[in-house]
């Protein structure tokens, strides 16, 4: 998927970019970065890990993946991604929970239901991720700035894997509280300001 982001980048003749990445995406940027440094003026890496063991997803986690893949019920299908992907925060706030359930039933009715081999594809693609010590230091002197966002009730990425990142990478690095793996819907005007400090830098 690196290679295909790469691809893009060059079919649209960007010299350099801006990379933001959350969950798989923040994976497919660090191979990114290795791949071609020179395209890059920013990383920025949110609810992600390099991988390995320490990238496993915790439990609970694990227990929102099954039942995603097994669930049918829609209604449940939805209460298991909200339960999956937001804070107890956000979703005890009636109007917020409504917010997101509304948004998550327009997905699971409006678009392609994945295939289970897609599903199972896209896991296997998470867990056979790993970006090695030497290959974090790379980037960690590559000519580009890097950024890492982390939600402190992330239930599929664990917290210490983005203070890892952090200190390998020397990034700035931003926390949010009671924010979820879906913290780029949870928080996102300050996910924006976050980027927008470090990227007018």
């Amino acid at each position: 998927m690196a290679k295909d982001a790469l691809a893009l980048i060059e079919h649209l003749n960007w010299y350099k970019c801006h990379i933001v990445g959350v969950s798989m995406g923040g994976m497919i940027g660090l191979e990114l970065a290795l791949l071609a440094p020179h395209k890059l003026l920013s990383l920025s890496l949110l609810a992600t890990h390099a991988g390995g063991l320490a990238g496993r997803a915790p439990f609970v986690g694990i227990l929102h993946l099954l039942r995603a893949l097994w669930t049918r019920d829609k209604h449940s299908q939805i209460q298991n991604a909200l339960e999956m992907l937001y804070s107890q925060k956000t979703l005890s706030d009636p109007d917020k929970r409504q917010y997101f359930y509304d948004y998550h039933h327009q997905r699971v009715t409006n678009c392609i239901p994945p295939t289970l081999v897609g599903v199972l594809g896209q896991i296997s693609a998470v867990q056979r991720h790993y970006i090695g010590y030497v290959d974090l230091l790379k980037i960690r002197y590559s000519p580009f700035v890097t950024l890492v966002i982390v939600g402190t009730e992330d239930r599929l990425v664990r917290e210490t894997n983005s203070y890892m990142l952090q200190r390998v990478l020397g990034s700035r690095f931003v926390t949010l509280e009671h924010a979820g793996h879906g913290l780029s819907r949870e928080y996102g005007d300050k996910i924006n300001q976050a980027l927008l400090g470090k990227n007018d830098g």
